[in-house]
């Protein structure tokens, strides 16, 4: 997936689940990992929960309560959700 014009790959690791983790954006390396094991619907909302990370970062936003990434979260999955937008796309070479 492309963000701020960046090709970020998304892909799981079990490193993730080890460090107690759901997700994690790395900025530099232009790439999100999945804990492993999660549904289809848990991936997508830790996708876009590690996408609006990704866009602080670009941003150089850096000082907002973790508490507000979860709630941008939140509300632009609803957003997506109720206006009937496909999110199967964000799942794109991780297996279902």
């Amino acid at each position: 997936m492309r963000i701020f014009g960046y090709e970020y790959a998304v892909r799981e690791d079990v490193e993730i689940n080890n460090r107690g983790l759901q997700g994690i954006c790395d900025s530099d390396k232009h790439e999100i990992v999945l804990a492993v094991g999660m549904s289809k619907q848990q991936k997508i909302s830790v996708i876009i929960h590690e996408m609006v990370e990704a866009v602080l970062d670009h941003l150089g936003i850096d000082e907002l309560e973790h508490r507000w990434v979860m709630v941008m979260e939140t509300v632009i999955h609803m957003i997506l959700i109720v206006n009937g937008v496909d999110l199967s796309p964000l799942l794109k070479g991780l297996d279902e």
